[in-house]
């Protein structure tokens, strides 16, 4: 895996621990499904044109 710093807001940061709990994972894996599925509907949208 390749490591990558971001910025979030506070109110960002904190849903996101509040996911991550929830789902008992750490924020990283939210954050690496969240981008997996915005690459997969971006993909998707591009297909239809």
């Amino acid at each position: 895996m390749v490591r990558t710093q971001i910025q979030l807001t506070e109110k960002q940061s904190i849903i996101l621990k509040q996911l991550a709990e929830k789902e008992e994972v750490s924020v990283a894996e939210i954050i690496r499904r969240s981008v997996n599925f915005y690459i997969e509907q971006s993909q998707a949208w591009g297909k239809r044109s």
